[in-house]
């Protein structure tokens, strides 16, 4: 039926140059009239065009980079009616920005059952757009952003090949909400379409569920097992802290191995000997500013290693043989050992200062790789002995 058509109005002037607007929205549960407008001239003349016919446009998506002004050449007394209502707004500084405003102040003139249901707006560069919107409450809780290659993968998954280059899923999200469409939000997700007795790793088997894509049952029975053991390592009990403690004690690292531990801090093979024979059931944690292959005996004796400057992957090999946390590459380059004393600038800007048989806490942590789902483990060190 016509009523059920959802009708999608795109914005832009070069889009047709990176995809084939025949696989936009295609193949995913639901039906569309899709228009790609290449000016804001011609996306008006579309929604009047739907309104005149009694539909409103359920989704329109504007380019920051889209021009105003019709490309081609069009009735004079239209044209100059669009001028008169157009005057006076600043295209040249906020182009697409100040477009989108001027299409959801028209929706809120018409009556309710033509006004637009979602805005969109898109671009190669997001930030382009955020510095004009980030202080207007108003205008931000009106439209949702998106990397321009969301489009691409919308269009490419007819095609069995979406690329996941957008680090922005908001509109897969809200088609997949909204309309019940099944586009994939990250690459585990269209591993499961092409294989749905695929297993997935822990982490992502928590967020499908948290976020409702999966049941709890259905993510139960979908995790791979194979690397449990390493996967179900202590963490940092964060909620006990609080995320204003944690936050000011911490300097971060470039890489982690999958574990948290606590111990006294050890910079020489001479520490390590002294706080086993003081504390012989404490762990500790070795702390080198570079590896070098004389160091590999000493990880017999430590619970965990840091390693401030660059990591050797013989470095963290060995110590994940050894089984012990490890964290490597300091990203603080203030991060410093000098004369057995490590010290730091924590993201708050207070100095830390940690010296041999103090206690620290490190942890590794995982985290998605520019938005999409390609886990990477990072590595914190904390000052003082955190619950775990």
């Amino acid at each position: 039926m016509e009523n059920d058509i959802k009708r999608i109005l795109i914005i832009d002037d070069d889009i047709k140059m990176m995809l084939d607007p025949k696989f936009l929205f295609k193949n995913v549960g639901i039906e569309t009239e899709v228009v790609i407008a290449r000016s804001l001239f011609e996306g008006y003349e579309q929604l009047k065009k739907w309104a005149a016919q009694g539909h409103s446009a359920d989704i329109i998506d504007v380019d920051y980079y889209v021009a105003e002004l019709p490309m081609k050449k069009v009735d004079e007394n239209v044209f100059e009616a669009f001028e008169q209502e157009i005057k006076g707004r600043n295209f040249r500084d906020r182009m697409g920005v100040e477009a989108t405003q001027f299409l959801i102040e028209w929706g809120q003139e018409q009556p309710e059952h033509l006004r637009p249901r979602k805005f969109f707006m898109h671009s190669k560069d997001v930030d382009k757009i955020w510095q004009h919107i980030h202080n207007d409450e108003k205008f931000r809780a009106s439209v949702d952003l998106h990397d321009t290659l969301e489009l691409c993968d919308i269009a490419n998954i007819d095609e069995g090949t979406p690329t996941f280059r957008g680090y922005y899923v908001s509109m897969r999200e809200y088609l997949n909400k909204t309309f019940g469409t099944n586009y994939p939000l990250k690459q585990h997700h269209l591993e499961m379409m092409i294989d749905p007795d695929k297993s997935i790793d822990i982490n992502n088997a928590y967020d499908d569920a948290v976020n409702g894509y999966i049941t709890q049952k259905e993510a139960l029975a979908k995790i791979d097992t194979s690397n449990l053991v390493k996967i179900l390592r202590n963490q940092i009990d964060e909620e006990q802290l609080g995320y204003d403690y944690l936050f000011d004690n911490y300097v971060s690292f470039e890489k982690g191995i999958r574990k948290t531990v606590a111990g006294r801090a050890a910079f020489t093979a001479k520490d390590i000997q002294i706080l086993h024979e003081q504390s012989p059931h404490e762990a500790i944690v070795l702390i080198i500013n570079e590896f070098e292959p004389k160091d590999t005996v000493l990880l017999n004796n430590v619970d965990g290693v840091v390693l401030l400057g660059e990591n050797p992957e013989h470095f963290e090999m060995v110590s994940s043989n050894h089984d012990i946390a490890g964290i490597f590459n300091a990203e603080d380059d203030g991060a410093k050992i000098k004369d057995n004393v490590l010290t730091y600038e924590t993201p708050c800007g207070k100095d830390v200062t940690i010296r041999t048989g103090e206690w620290v806490t490190i942890s590794s942590v995982s985290r998605t790789y520019n938005g999409h789902d390609q886990l990477v483990y990072m590595g914190e060190l904390y000052a003082g002995k955190l619950p775990i």
